[in-house]
């Protein structure tokens, strides 16, 4: 009876080592796939950035051109008047 018992207490053991072994690697892929999309993001948000810092000096060049577009409009209109 006793050898009975250690048998299934063996393998218990045994299922529930591997219960807990498939549990580890179903973990460690959702980790390797979460990393991998965590890159994804990280290098799509470097392009949303770059993008940003472009179109923010776009944004001052063209400020900058209607600046000097309007001082030479009042320039002209002073002079015609």
């Amino acid at each position: 009876m006793g050898q009975y018992i250690y048998e299934c207490y063996y393998v218990k053991m045994q299922w529930e080592k591997e219960a807990a072994l498939e549990m580890i690697l179903s973990l460690h892929k959702q980790v390797a796939n979460l990393t991998e999309q965590l890159m994804e993001n990280a290098n799509k948000m470097e392009g949303i950035e770059s993008m940003k810092t472009d179109l923010f000096i776009k944004e001052r060049n063209n400020n900058e051109e209607l600046r000097h577009v309007r001082k030479e409009l009042l320039d002209v209109s002073y002079h015609v008047d």
